[in-house]
């Protein structure tokens, strides 16, 4: 479904058509599926049968906060968003892991390179990350790829737990400020 089907659904809903409310439902149901099987194919751990609650927390979330929805704005990166946060904060929940081979890192760096949209690409981020300092470098590695804890990552670098955050925070303030620099052109 395109933009302007989602929102015209999105608009009739509003008008009270309960038949095209159902239908917004069912093709949100679809594309979630479809995005957080992408999201989490990457954690080998995970149950498939538990992409049917991320699911319906996603629809949950979005039947309670849809009319708080900027109709003036694209929807599909809003669903998305909320996607994004809803299995973050699954996984989180349930502590799982991202599991990857040196192949599948490959594959994952040429899909992303051979991407058309306006996003970063992967490509991109790794060569942003490989200007940090080694430091930086590692700490972004087991924190956002490796996904460990505060308290493991603490425990790995040899750092207090606050001064781990507080690492964490340097290194990706500056990845970003290195991010807005190519961006900002």
């Amino acid at each position: 479904m395109n933009e302007l089907e989602f929102l015209e659904l999105l608009k009739k809903s509003d008008l009270g058509d309960s038949a095209a409310y159902e239908l917004l439902l069912k093709e949100i149901q679809h594309h979630s599926l479809k995005v957080v099987r992408l999201q989490l194919r990457f954690y080998k751990n995970f149950p498939v049968e538990m992409i049917h609650d991320i699911v319906q927390d996603i629809l949950v979330t979005f039947h309670e906060t849809h009319q708080s929805f900027d109709r003036s704005r694209p929807i599909t990166p809003w669903i998305n968003t909320v996607i994004k946060h809803k299995t973050i904060d699954f996984l989180r929940k349930k502590d799982f892991r991202v599991q990857m081979s040196a192949a599948e890192w490959s594959q994952l760096l040429l899909e992303s390179s051979n991407s058309s949209d306006d996003s970063i690409s992967l490509k991109e981020l790794l060569d942003q990350i490989g200007k940090l300092s080694p430091e930086y470098q590692k700490i972004i590695e087991l924190a956002k790829i490796e996904g460990l804890s505060m308290l493991e990552l603490s425990k790995r670098l040899t750092l207090s737990e606050s001064n781990a955050k507080v690492t964490l925070h340097r290194a990706l303030k500056t990845l970003d400020s290195l991010l807005n620099k190519i961006y900002s052109r």
